[in-house]
């Protein structure tokens, strides 16, 4: 279907079955689309592109509109169902813009819970998302050079292809993350949690690490060359053909970890 017969579901009905069927990736029928002066309270909107949308005037449900991508979207006198879900909103607008504009809303403004959003191949660079809780987020591609990292979560998000390069990561989350062909890079790591997470053919070359949990990661094809590493747990993890050339390895351990084809 074209987008002119998206919106005709919308005004007359079935766009809620429709819409399931259609994969989060795909969810692109929006992008650009007047949807302006419209109630769509009932609609289940979470996971559309919205990009360069018109929303003014229009009337949504928070927690569908929250899992949205809101890049450039017109959001004037845009009203929810439930006010709960305002600051979440506005904090997602505030993400989309430049890191000094999005750090002085950051500095006032103490929200914490991102669940869900979409924000695949947006830049986070030199960002202060300390705090900050991205759980089962769409953040594929997404850049965060330079970005501060304290304590943020990404639990269960989409990072693939996401870049991290040169970001310092403290007490930061990725359990059971997707994070295949990740770059990190030039990182410096203390206390980050990758249980779970699916790692294969990232990239750690000349980084830090000291303290960070890769327990039951699946690491294949991972680059850990030229690494410093203190302290460093790969306990059950699947690091086929993984790279630690010249790398230090100081109290890292290894228990029952698959090293089949591991270069060290």
């Amino acid at each position: 279907m074209n987008q002119t017969d998206w919106i005709k579901n919308l005004i007359e009905g079935g766009f809620n079955e429709k819409i399931t069927n259609v994969p989060l990736d795909e969810r692109t029928m929006f992008i650009g689309a007047d949807l302006s002066n419209m109630d769509l309270s009932n609609l289940h909107f979470h996971g559309c592109d919205l990009t360069g949308a018109d929303l003014s005037n229009s009337r949504f449900d928070g927690y569908h509109l929250s899992g949205c991508r809101l890049e450039l979207a017109r959001m004037d006198r845009i009203e929810l169902v439930d006010d709960y879900w305002k600051p979440t909103i506005e904090a997602i607008q505030n993400l989309w813009l430049d890191a000094n504009k999005w750090n002085d809303f950051r500095s006032v403004n103490k929200i914490a819970l991102l669940d869900g959003v979409n924000f695949k191949n947006a830049s986070f660079a030199g960002k202060d998302l300390t705090d900050l809780f991205f759980g089962a987020a769409i953040l594929n591609n997404a850049v965060f050079e330079k970005a501060t990292l304290t304590r943020t979560s990404f639990r269960n998000a989409q990072l693939n292809g996401a870049s991290f390069l040169n970001c310092t990561l403290s007490s930061t989350n990725f359990e059971t993350a997707h994070l295949k062909n990740c770059d990190f890079s030039h990182t410096i790591q203390d206390h980050v949690f990758f249980q779970w997470a699916t790692l294969t053919d990232a990239n750690f070359e000349n980084s830090r690490l000291e303290k960070v949990d890769l327990s039951d990661t699946i690491s294949n094809k991972v680059n850990f060359s030229s690494c410093n590493m203190q302290f460093v747990l790969f306990y059950n993890s699947k690091l086929n053909d993984a790279n630690f050339e010249k790398t230090t390895l100081n109290n890292c351990k290894f228990l029952n970890a698959d090293i089949t084809g591991t270069r060290f």
